[in-house]
């Protein structure tokens, strides 16, 4: 069976890097079917680049438009494409060559609702590196996964959930026939988009494959200054979002209704997040961004309630998110019902049993047991924090593991690398929430007899980082 691929690549002042993004098109094993350029308005000279490109090849396609955004040129792009499936190439990004050779062959095998892939990260000089790749899924859960797209969102949430409407390759025509659109004139459109799909999706695919070379820069969106229509912009596209959960019976069902209401407690924290980000940058929010901001906490109970938040019943990740957001809806004032100041308590008191449940476990008041604590980020002082409170003095030998580091100190005790352990550990504890796999992948490849504990094998949340409001319920 012959499938056919459209690149859409919308175009706005990119002269640095379109011709890298193009020549990864051209110079593909097997050629894309089509390839779809919107130039969003561009002023410099993006716009004769693209002419290039689409005089000398056949297949390529331009459209001209006037600044619309994003969202808007990639619209435009999908009602312009004429193929089975669409792809979406960020103009300052690039393919690897094997691209579509790769995804054809997938497609080949079986007409999959979209086939996502992973990426790599390109740093700019000067740009800040980040410590993990978290474009690369391989080697997860979510490794080689086929099922529905409700299925595949809750394998991967929240830990290797990309929201990148880039690193997929979707069937045109479910998008158009249910709908699936970016929300145009707003920042976070592939938030919306990338959930969007995935609630339709009969049947998806993972692939293991660092297909996408996304690139980092300074003064991109993503990289960019923070902003009160960034603020804005991504509590309209939360709001979106609640209202498909809302409409979707989904939210019905027992085995995703704890993963949806972790997803909505987290849009409400990020949204806190960015509202002291605003307090702490200077940003004086105006009326419209602070209406926004009520209503959206509104809706964040209604949706709760809907959702059927049960607190005896939530596992210790939901409750330490919902204390978090309670705290700080109260010390902003933010709402003032009396559910709040009625739950916070309960919530404290319960995750205080679940803590002790989950801390007597571990032998670090041991004093002939030498314990390595593999982390040294937030997730390891509130492990260690509320170890102190709840179960008391540390007194074991303790050693601090590190990917990188490979001596000195930290809380008092020795810090080593990875590869440097030997088999008198009694234990290894793994401290982290987001790089827990790949911590454990670290010690297995250096030692494969050491016993090893990690918390998140159930857990769905970090339980350690954002301690001290647990803290603040318990004196």
């Amino acid at each position: 069976m012959d499938i056919s691929i459209t690149a859409i690549v919308p175009v706005y002042n990119v002269e640095k890097y379109l011709v890298q993004c193009l020549d990864s098109i051209i110079k593909q094993q097997i050629l894309f079917d089509e390839v779809i350029l919107i130039n969003d308005g561009s002023t410099d000279q993006s716009l004769s680049i693209c002419e290039r490109y689409v005089k000398e090849y056949s297949y390529f396609k331009l459209i001209n438009q006037k600044n619309a955004g994003l969202s808007a040129a990639r619209n435009r792009g999908i009602c312009a494409a004429s193929c089975d499936y669409v792809m979406f190439l960020d103009s300052d990004d690039y393919l690897r060559l094997d691209t579509v050779k790769i995804l054809k062959n997938q497609m080949q095998v079986f007409p999959y609702d979209a086939v996502y892939f992973d990426a790599d990260i390109h740093y700019e000089d000067g740009c800040a590196q980040i410590t993990s790749n978290r474009y690369d899924r391989s080697n997860t859960e979510v490794s080689d996964f086929r099922g529905t797209g409700w299925e595949y969102f809750a394998k991967c949430y929240p830990r290797n959930y990309v929201v990148s409407a880039c690193m997929a390759a979707y069937k045109r025509k479910m998008i158009t026939e249910v709908g699936v659109k970016f929300p145009e004139g707003l920042y976070f459109e592939d938030n919306y988009f990338s959930f969007m799909f995935l609630c339709q999706g009969e049947n998806v695919k993972h692939i293991s494959e660092k297909l996408y070379q996304r690139r980092y820069r300074e003064h991109s969106i993503i990289t960019g200054r923070y902003t009160e229509r960034k603020f804005v912009d991504y509590i309209k596209v939360v709001l979106l979002i609640w209202d498909k959960i809302c409409k979707n019976t989904y939210y019905k069902l027992e085995m995703y209704r704890e993963i949806l209401m972790a997803l909505v407690c987290d849009h409400c924290t990020i949204i806190l997040d960015n509202y002291q980000l605003c307090i702490d940058d200077g940003i004086v929010l105006e009326e419209e961004a602070r209406g926004l901001l009520k209503y959206l906490i509104g809706k964040y109970f209604e949706l709760l309630k809907k959702l059927q938040l049960d607190i005896e019943s939530c596992d210790l990740a939901i409750l330490a998110r919902v204390m978090d957001n309670y705290h700080r809806i109260i010390c902003w004032e933010l709402d003032q019902r009396q559910i709040i100041n009625s739950q916070i308590w309960q919530i404290a008191a319960l995750q205080r049993e679940l803590y002790l449940e989950l801390l007597k476990k571990l032998p670090l008041n041991r004093e002939n047991c030498k314990v390595g604590i593999y982390g040294m980020g937030k997730h390891t002082e509130g492990l260690l924090t509320i170890y102190e409170n709840l179960i008391g003095k540390i007194t074991c030998d303790m050693i601090f593991i590190d990917s990188q580091k490979d001596h000195g100190i930290y809380r008092d005790k020795k810090i080593i690398q990875y590869q440097k352990m030997d088999q008198n550990f009694d234990l290894i504890i793994i401290s982290s929430f987001i790089y827990e796999q790949e911590m454990l992948r670290n010690v297995r490849k250096i030692r494969q007899n050491i016993p090893v504990y990690t918390f998140y094998e159930k857990l769905n949340g970090d339980i350690f980082t954002k301690y001290r409001y647990f803290l603040e319920y318990m004196r």
